[in-house]
């Protein structure tokens, strides 16, 4: 009964990202790069100076007091800063996606799969910006001060699909509990079984009750706590690059030749978009 269904959602997903999914990205992506005006080369420098001084970014032409971070309940301002959101967005990029996606890609593709993972990575900065845009347009203020968005509520008042919205809330939700959080969790206990011996079902424990505890203060509280660690696993995760390409040094040219060579086959641009 269990490998019956499990090869029915195996055939379903290979269905959508051999045909629908891959091309929906790749249109998508193109299209808010022409919208937006390649959006990911215009705006580098508002971002930079978003990062480090948001007090001197013009607004926009959407609106300061529309897209403005800061929520007034009861006299006193409640928000995150510029930073915090980014190191926010940053946490879930850097991590289990970055290797087991590109390992993924490179298995299906061979080396010219790296290509189009730089490629979708590109185009893929419009389209994430189109979303957080939009996240933040049709978000909602409680009367509490918190902050409610994404997807769900875009479909909801941008698009006028309250169903809509509810189905794209459900499948998250049921979604969280098997995409993301799965897999690093599964990651990090079978690293820790191999190198120490601790039992997997300590290192559960131990996520869920460290995670319970951030969590429960909102999404501030995400916030300080990523704004702590972020930075110390960025300059961990460049760093050990550096010291692998550095190790490596002699293999680079040859790599980026086999890279780009390779990159021109069905199978490679597949393996690219997969990963």
């Amino acid at each position: 009964m269990i490998d019956s269904i499990q090869n029915i959602f195996v055939q379903v997903s290979d269905f959508l990202w051999s045909y629908i999914i891959i091309a929906v990205l790749i249109c998508c992506a193109v299209f808010f790069t022409w919208r937006t005006r390649f959006v990911q080369f215009r705006l580098i420098r508002e971002m930079v100076r978003l990062l480090l001084h948001p007090d001197k970014v013009q607004p926009d032409e959407i609106g300061q007091d529309e897209l403005s971070m800061d929520v007034k309940v009861d006299g006193e301002m409640k928000h995150i800063s510029s930073f915090q959101a980014f190191v926010v967005a940053l946490a879930s990029r850097i991590g289990t996606g970055n290797l087991a996606g590109v390992a993924t890609a490179i298995s299906v593709g061979g080396p010219g799969a790296v290509f189009w993972c730089w490629m979708t990575g590109v185009l893929g900065i419009s389209t994430k910006y189109a979303e957080g845009l939009l996240a933040i347009k049709y978000r909602v203020h409680t009367s509490d001060g918190k902050m409610l968005g994404g997807p769900m509520y875009a479909l909801e008042r941008g698009l006028g699909c309250r169903w809509l919205g509810l189905t794209f809330a459900f499948c998250t939700v049921v979604a969280s509990f098997f995409i993301g959080n799965m897999i690093q969790c599964n990651s990090i206990s079978m690293m820790l079984n191999e190198g120490y011996h601790i039992p997997p079902l300590a290192t559960g424990i131990t996520i869920a009750l460290t995670t319970c505890a951030v969590i429960m203060f909102g999404v501030k509280g995400i916030a300080k706590v990523c704004e702590g660690l972020v930075p110390f696993m960025a300059l961990f995760y460049i760093g050990g690059c550096l010291w692998i390409l550095g190790v490596n040094h002699s293999f680079i040219w040859p790599a980026l030749k086999v890279i780009v060579t390779d990159a021109f086959n069905p199978q490679a641009a597949t393996g690219g978009f997969v990963g």
